[in-house]
């Protein structure tokens, strides 16, 4: 008869031999193997249960490295014994940067503007274009008898004005017998909501005067106190002192991308605007702006926004080219660039950079339809005084 073997789980069974487990910890590896070579027990393991206990026993070892590593135990990782720390697992806050250096590299080019007329002295900035040019705020020159400037040096010139823009609220002086330092130029259509700027005057004892923030809006429509709009301006929510007016809007490299405007502290016209009218002041004494004939508001009820017109005056760029109340413009393009038109501001600003007879294709929607493209809308010069109508006139 067969005889039967004892149950190994059984009470009638021969209890079990140390070794013959199917897990190891790491630690026992070693022992259990010497103990089966000199003898110590009866039985060796069983081979299916040997290379399984193996196998568990190399994962146990790469599991406790790996709990190890991440712990910091191969990286000075904190420990008990008080261990060097590691560092971070997340960089730290970005570098920030050194706005005395940015006001050093700057104000060698910022100059102090005193404007003497009917209503008294009155102090300002400039921005030195070169050795004898000057761009200051309109604002500040107002109706002056006499300008004198003086450099970040101290020395002291008399400036005539070659040309104001009311419009953009841009002067620009000529200086006698000037030496002064030019302003390096960065170009204010790469300035993004939220970059840190410094606004920069100097005052009557040719000290600087830094008033530090960040751009808080771009293509702004500001109301001026005595009436009228200014277009396209980079506002910001640093506290400029009145002084700053006329001076410079600096970036963290040191450039200019804005003039101050002396009617709205902490407003800044963007430099590549302000040079455009520069150049214009200087060859002609006067400025053309573009001028497309329409007013316009925000699009507000309108997912994506852009700017819904308001008026059309007859006989305009836009009457000829079919816009009419209610459509909403959300893109002006020319050979060159293409602008997207998320407001009021933005129409304006687009068309305020262009010149008379340039031309322009319109994106504008009426109601619900696929947008209409207006091709070959030819821009003429913004007559004068410009016409009062609800809405930013563009």
């Amino acid at each position: 008869m067969p005889v039967e073997e004892p149950d190994d789980e059984g009470e009638g069974g021969a209890p079990p031999d140390p070794l013959d487990r199917v897990w190891f910890h790491p630690s026992e590896v070693g022992a259990a193997m010497a103990a089966w070579r000199s003898g110590g027990t009866t039985t060796p393991p069983r081979r299916r249960e040997w290379g399984l206990a193996a196998v568990v026993a190399v994962l146990s070892v790469v599991a406790t490295v790996g709990v190890l590593a991440l712990a910091g135990a191969f990286s000075g990782g904190p420990d008990p014994t008080g261990g060097a720390s590691v560092a971070p697992a997340f960089p730290g806050p970005p570098e920030v940067h050194d706005w005395a250096d940015v006001t050093d590299d700057a104000a060698p080019s910022i100059v102090s503007v005193r404007v003497d007329g009917p209503g008294g002295e009155t102090l300002g900035s400039g921005v030195a274009l070169d050795g004898s040019r000057v761009l200051t705020s309109a604002s500040l020159v107002g109706q002056a008898t006499t300008i004198t400037v003086a450099s970040s040096g101290g020395h002291l010139s008399t400036a005539r004005v070659l040309g104001t823009d009311s419009a953009t609220d841009v002067t620009l002086l000529l200086v006698n017998n000037g030496d002064l330092t030019a302003a390096r130029l960065d170009h204010s259509d790469e300035l993004r909501v939220g970059q840190s700027v410094v606004a920069l005057g100097i005052d009557g004892d040719n000290q600087p005067q830094p008033a530090q923030g960040i751009v808080s809006a771009l293509h702004r429509v500001g109301p001026l106190p005595g009436g009228g709009v200014l277009p396209s301006l980079v506002a910001t929510d640093a506290t400029v002192p009145a002084i700053d007016g006329g001076g410079a809007l600096v970036d963290s490299n040191g450039g200019v991308v804005g003039i101050l405007s002396a009617a709205l502290p902490g407003e800044a016209v963007p430099i590549d605007l302000a040079q455009q009218v520069a150049l214009q002041l200087e060859n002609s004494g006067e400025v053309q702006h573009g001028w497309l004939g329409v007013a316009a508001v925000d699009a507000t009820n309108r997912p994506g926004g852009g700017a819904q017109i308001t008026v059309v005056m007859p006989g305009s760029p836009a009457a000829q080219a079919g816009l009419a109340p209610g459509d909403v413009v959300t893109q002006i393009s020319t050979s060159e660039i293409s602008e997207r038109v998320n407001d009021a501001g933005d129409l304006v600003a687009s068309i305020e950079e262009l010149n008379p007879g340039d031309p322009v294709t319109i994106t504008a929607w009426r109601g619900s339809v696929h947008p209409s493209l207006h091709q070959g809308v030819m821009l003429t010069d913004r007559p004068a005084p410009a016409p009062r109508m609800f809405g930013t006139a563009a």
